[in-house]
Order: C-alpha cells, then sequence, then structure tokens
C-alpha cells in the first residue's frame, strides 16, 4: 500500500509532469488507495460477523432473525454469510470504477446505460479540461510570475494585490474543478457502472458554518472518513473531539500529500489549513447565537476563496521558483 502512494510522486518527479495532470495522477492514487483500504475493512468486519456467529452457536436461526440480532441489513447480512463465496470478481472491478470509496456487498443499480448521458458528461469532461488550460496558462501563470519580486523583497502591500488579481481567474479554476469532478466525471463513471446512487455533493455554496461546508462538499470522501474513520473510532470507545481531531487530521495528510505531489514541495501549508478547520468549526458551534449562517457562509467566500486560494497558489509557485533557480519549473509550457 505504501508503494501506492510512493510511486505517483516518484513517477511526476521522474517525467517532471505538468502540473494539471499531477493533480489528476494525485487523486487517482488517494482514491485508489481509499477504495482498497474500504475493501479490507469490510471483510475484516465480515470475518469478524462469522466469529460472532460462531461464538453465539446460533448458526441455525434464520436470516433474518441474525440480522436483527447482530444489528445488520438483512440483504446485505444474506451476502455476508456467504463468505467466501461472496467474493465475486465483477462486483470488485464494478466497484474499482464505480463513483465511490465504501465498500459494499450490495449497491444500487441503473437499469441500463444511457448513452446520451455518456456523451454529455464526456462533452463537459473535455470542455473543462481546456478551460482549465486556458485558465491556468493564461491568466493565473503570468500572475504568479510577476510576483515573484514582490515574494522575494517582502513587498506584502504587492503580495495583497496579486493575490485580489489572482481572485477571480483562481475562483473559475476551483468551481470548474468542482464541477468537471464531482458532477461530470463521477456522473460519467456512475453511468457506465450503473451506479445508482447519485449523490457526490450538496448545496455547500450555502453553508452555514465549516461544518456543513466539509459535509457537503465531497459526499464520497465524507463518507468514507464517517464510516471508516470516525464511527470506528467512536465504537472504540472515544470522545467525540478526538474522533474528530483524528479524522481531520487523517484528512489534512492527505490534502498536504496531494500538494506535494503536485508542487514537489513540502511547506505543510495544506496540512495547517485544514487542521485550522477544528477550532474555526469549534468556534462557530460556540458562536452560532451571535453570528448568523449567512454571515459565516460570506465569510467563507471572503476568505477561502478570495483570498485563502489565490496567496496559496502565489506561495507555491514562488516556493517551486526558489526550489528550480533557472526557472524552468513543471508549469511553465505553452498553452496546448
Amino acid at each position: 500500500m505504501s508503494v501506492l502512494l510512493i510511486y505517483p510522486i516518484v513517477l511526476i518527479q521522474w517525467i517532471d509532469s505538468m502540473a494539471l495532470p499531477a493533480t489528476y495522477l494525485m487523486l487517482f492514487s488517494v482514491s485508489l488507495f481509499l477504495k482498497l483500504t474500504s475493501f479490507h475493512h469490510v471483510y475484516y468486519d465480515n470475518r469478524y460477523l462469522m466469529r460472532r456467529i460462531k461464538a453465539a452457536k446460533k448458526p441455525e436461526q434464520a436470516v433474518e432473525d441474525l440480522a436483527t440480532l447482530f444489528n445488520v441489513n438483512e440483504r446485505t447480512f444474506a451476502i455476508a454469510m456467504k463468505y467466501p463465496n461472496n467474493l465475486k470478481c465483477w462486483h470488485y472491478l464494478r466497484y474499482m470504477f464505480a463513483p465511490t470509496c465504501c465498500y459494499q456487498h450490495i449497491y444500487p443499480t441503473s437499469p441500463s446505460i444511457r448513452v446520451g448521458y455518456v456523451i454529455k458528461r464526456m462533452f463537459e469532461i473535455t470542455f473543462c479540461y481546456w478551460f482549465m488550460w486556458y485558465l491556468i496558462y493564461q491568466h493565473m501563470m503570468p500572475i504568479a510570475k510577476t510576483s515573484i519580486k514582490p515574494m522575494k523583497e517582502r513587498d506584502y502591500l504587492q503580495v495583497l494585490l496579486h493575490t485580489l488579481h489572482l481572485a477571480v481567474p483562481a475562483s473559475y479554476l476551483w468551481l470548474t474543478v468542482f464541477y468537471s469532478t464531482f458532477h461530470a466525471w463521477l456522473n460519467f463513471l456512475a453511468e457506465l457502472t450503473q451506479f445508482a446512487d447519485r449523490r457526490f455533493y450538496s448545496d455547500w455554496w450555502n453553508a452555514g458554518n465549516l461544518s456543513e461546508y466539509w459535509r457537503k462538499w465531497n459526499q464520497p470522501i465524507h463518507n468514507y472518513l464517517l464510516r471508516h474513520i470516525y464511527f470506528p473510532c467512536r465504537r472504540s470507545g472515544l470522545s467525540a473531539p478526538t474522533c474528530l481531531l483524528i479524522t481531520f487530521t487523517i484528512s489534512a495528510v492527505f490534502h498536504e500529500y496531494v500538494v506535494v505531489g503536485i508542487f514537489s514541495i513540502v511547506n505543510f501549508v495544506a496540512f495547517f489549513l485544514m487542521m485550522a478547520n477544528i477550532p474555526c468549526m469549534l468556534l462557530q458551534k460556540q458562536l452560532k447565537n451571535v453570528i448568523s449562517g449567512n454571515t459565516n457562509n460570506m465569510l467563507f467566500w471572503l476568505v477561502y476563496v478570495i483570498f485563502g486560494q489565490p496567496f496559496g497558489f502565489l506561495l507555491c509557485y514562488y516556493q517551486m521558483t526558489e526550489r528550480n533557480q533557472e526557472f524552468q519549473v513543471s508549469l511553465e509550457v505553452p498553452f496546448p
């Protein structure tokens, strides 16, 4: 499993990959890692369930009675009882291509594949990809290059102006990445695999606090963190704040891992920004009767989108150029 996480970074360094392909390679590696760990956890629980049934000495009872006794869905329990014969190659392959990071014995299934729907999603993915290239190399890169001098000279006013100048294209890029990934790409995979659960995101743009935002922004990852990290920690007897800290720490580590692969630098910016969500969420909870949800939403768009992401991009680009004094970084390629 460790090779699965190390190989993408080595490959990106070896071929001197550009940022956009490197981003998708890192995200693919993370999703594959999560899928494999979920598969392992589910069958570990399956084997544990079989041991519990054997220890209870009640294998002769009806399936519905045992499912009620062990608090497991009846249909899922019936399949789990067939272990190891419930390991099906086709179901595993479908899971690996399906837009979910949580393995299950049963998935909701659509009756057929709509060809027109698939073509539409393919067109959206292609358009979004080229639009992202356009934003990065025609709008964001020129600003990032001119920001190197004020960053070196610690001219904070100019850095602020460059950050504000970058805010609009960075916001468009972020929203395009969101749409292409969570709407176009995941629905494309869902249609091909006849995966009927299409709730990949909710109305995160209306979130009244950070806790609501993280629940709605990325449903596949949120479901994975709940199922394989938060709830197992709770079942082990840990308090809710401790489980929240562990969950966000693991998420922060993977955010930093993705940034390291894309920009080839280790600055822990992504890690600490993710960890900063915890005190902010606790503060918002304490002030929920003082600060309205609309105010929190406005602060989110102001701090995270207008200032946070543009400045993070400038900082990472500056550190890349500092690491490579010839300024021949992997991002500097002509627009295709």
